[in-house]
């Protein structure tokens, strides 16, 4: 399963991606600006506003 986690303390993500999330993919990205354009750019779609 790919995930999509928000978070921006990168120590908690990376431990809670490791502890917990180990067996799936999991995209950390700090904000949820950077969120927005992770999923536009996975879609192929142009830079808009959700």
């Amino acid at each position: 399963m790919r995930l999509l986690m928000v978070e921006n303390h990168a120590t908690f993500a990376a431990i809670v991606s490791r502890q917990f999330l180990g067996e799936h993919e999991v995209v950390i990205v700090p904000s949820l600006a950077a969120a927005q354009v992770g999923i536009r750019a996975h879609r192929g779609a142009p830079e808009a506003r959700c």
